[in-house]
């Protein structure tokens, strides 16, 4: 029983303390890797949110008509089967309009629930939110681009060997992996933590250390001045009250 009690303390606490010390000495290094790891933990489960409604999504736009419906529409042949490559959209052989619309409401609502968790509990922002929202829009417009493009190519060859059940896994892993990546850089720009964001806001000046040397060199100066010493001292501290109120 003691060495079971020993293995448990050892398997708990020796983890953290490894974290705890990569952290002391490598704070940049440590920060990238919370960061990602949270990210990576998101993204999944996203993943996992956007390929439920993928199940269900299409039957709901069922009524819409099945036409093409993308561009540019390029005619492309990959094993025996002829499909149109669309950077957005899909043809009607693989889902056109209604899979299309199902698609992008999966996507949309999947970001709309990624975008806050990503902007306040992995990055910890607290930039300006209209400037976030508007380049993480632009961001995920340029990364469904890209995203389409390929699955169009996966969702045409797939449906060959797999059920739509099947390939729908391959549709989420691949964008949410694509976007993963892409996002996490984007991310790493547009969503800027703490203080640093709320500097660059703001515009403030960081005076600290201009009072902090101020300090330093009055405690240098020699005996024969010390009523000047305290006189800017005293006016140094006011100063540094009057500063600690702004911000």
């Amino acid at each position: 029983m003691r060495g079971f009690i020993v293995l448990a303390c050892i398997v708990r606490y020796c983890p953290m303390n490894f974290l705890n010390t990569f952290a002391a000495k490598h704070p940049a290094a440590a920060k990238w890797v919370r960061e990602g790891g949270l990210l990576v933990i998101v993204s999944n489960l996203i993943t996992v949110f956007k390929y439920l409604l993928l199940q269900f999504l299409p039957k709901a736009f069922a009524s819409l008509p099945v036409v093409d419906f993308g561009w540019p529409g390029i005619d492309i042949t990959l094993f025996g089967e002829t499909f149109k490559w669309n950077i957005l959209g899909y043809d009607a052989a693989h889902g056109g309009l209604p899979y299309f619309c199902a698609y992008m409401i999966a996507m949309v609502i999947g970001e709309c629930i990624n975008f806050p968790i990503q902007r306040n509990f992995v990055f910890r922002s607290k930039g300006n939110i209209a400037n976030q929202v508007g380049w993480y829009l632009l961001a995920f417009c340029i990364i469904t681009c890209i995203v389409n493009s390929i699955n169009c190519i996966w969702v045409a060859v797939a449906g060959l060997l797999v059920p739509d059940f099947i390939y729908n896994i391959g549709t989420t892993v691949l964008n949410s992996g694509i976007s993963m990546v892409i996002f996490f850089f984007v991310n790493k720009v547009i969503f800027p933590e703490g203080e640093q964001a709320k500097q660059s806001s703001t515009g403030a000046r960081v005076v600290f250390p201009v009072f902090a040397r101020r300090k330093v060199h009055m405690g240098s100066e020699q005996p024969g001045k010390a009523a000047g010493r305290r006189k800017s001292k005293t006016r140094a501290d006011g100063l540094i009250g009057r500063a600690e109120k702004v911000f």
